[in-house]
């Protein structure tokens, strides 16, 4: 599967000379591909509250390039134009398996890099027009064919007054159609134009990179709810002086260590649950869906042979400190006790497991407790065999 996602080239020499550093085509990334949504699929899920979706109308809007945020209205999707709008619904893999499954061939990428899949539907010469995005993405072709255009010296400026943020100056030095399979990989802060030649759909698969902005805000967070009373400037140092309006140097290089410190105030083990959390929360409201789980019928599920699968939408990651391992998902901590340490790893390698491979477990001292707790979270669930 590897080898046809990406062409000739091994996993290895795709981390090593593309990965961030400069596009990849691969034509038949996806051979024989069938939609796992429809159009009007796509457009269903825009109309639900708890969606994230955008309606980009390049023409035919109050204004060039107006934005909608969903949920989008069906009047209005029912109204479009023939031509120049774009559908784009975020995180599609949630709701659609068939999508989520189209995330199985990138394991050689960590799961908590992973973002999640957007889809984008667009009629002839739908474009969100040309941009930038900070992060890495691989660009799957469904239904129709759609030009794609780089130019990696267009800059940054932007045109202004938009709803988008669309750059100023563009000029295309390479040019290629992906048809239904095909697959476009784009490191981060390369300049794209994508524009529909049909109706066609468009798989996104992006990755989370999150920004040093994102972890000064978290760790603000974390330490503001410990209750920490945080240390204020001081000068007991003070000396009389006659340049009232100055900040001293000496003030402004104490006032970085003080924040300095403040960060510092997270022990390690602190910053690992900051960073567990950050890194498998998800866009949006999505939470963790608690089903209390009788012991009864757990062990029912069991017996019976039932998959355990990962719950859908559910971003899973663990990390080791000191001999002990806490999994974390959708941004909530769970320690393991260091004597099921194997779980960690176990359970967030794969998404789906049968009998056979929890077999060998069920029988050490505490396991069938913390699956149990798992699965009450909301974590995992089960499925019976018939439906695999």
């Amino acid at each position: 599967m590897e080898s046809m996602l990406l062409g000739k080239i091994t996993t290895a020499q795709f981390l090593k000379q593309y990965w961030q550093k400069k596009p990849l085509l691969v034509r038949g990334a996806f051979p024989g591909f069938r939609d796992p949504i429809t159009p009007d699929q796509l457009a269903g899920l825009a109309l639900e509250e708890d969606v994230d979706s955008r309606l980009v109308m390049e023409r035919g809007g109050k204004k060039p390039w107006e934005v909608t945020m969903g949920p989008q209205s069906a009047a209005k999707l029912r109204k479009l134009p023939r031509s120049h709008w774009t559908l784009l619904v975020q995180g599609v893999d949630r709701y659609v398996p068939g999508v989520a499954a189209m995330l199985e061939p990138f394991h050689f990428i960590p799961d908590w890099r992973v973002e999640d899949i957007m889809v984008s539907f667009a009629p002839k010469a739908g474009t969100v027009g040309p941009h930038i995005d900070s992060y890495d993405v691989f660009l799957i072709q469904g239904k129709g064919r759609r030009r794609w255009q780089l130019d990696p010296a267009a800059g940054s400026v932007l045109r202004a007054g938009l709803d988008l943020r669309i750059l100023k100056k563009f000029t295309a030095k390479q040019d290629w159609v992906l048809e239904p399979g095909d697959m476009l990989y784009l490191p981060p802060n390369l300049a794209h134009y994508g524009t529909a030649l049909e109706d066609c759909l468009t798989y996104s698969v992006g990755f989370r990179a999150p920004s040093g902005l994102d972890l000064l805000l978290a760790a603000q967070e974390k330490i503001s709810r410990s209750g920490t009373a945080s240390a204020r400037y001081s000068d007991s140092d003070l000396r009389s002086t006659r340049a009232r309006g100055e900040i001293p140097r000496a003030a402004v290089q104490r006032l970085r260590q003080l924040m300095e410190s403040t960060l510092k105030c997270l022990d390690d083990a602190e910053f690992d649950a900051l960073v567990g959390s950050l890194v498998t929360e998800p866009k949006g409201s999505a939470t963790l869906e608690r089903h209390p789980v009788l012991r009864t019928a757990f062990e029912t599920y069991i017996r019976h042979g039932d998959l355990l699968v990962r719950a859908a939408g559910v971003r899973a990651a663990y990390l080791k400190l000191a001999g002990r391992y806490s999994l974390f998902a959708n941004g909530e901590r769970f320690d393991i006790p260091k004597t099921l340490g194997f779980a960690a790893p176990f359970l967030t390698d794969q998404r789906l497991f049968t009998q056979a491979e929890l077999a060998p477990h069920l029988k050490k001292p505490g396991f069938k407790d913390l699956l149990l707790n798992l699965t009450c979270a909301g974590i995992f669930q089960f499925q019976p065999k018939r439906s695999r």
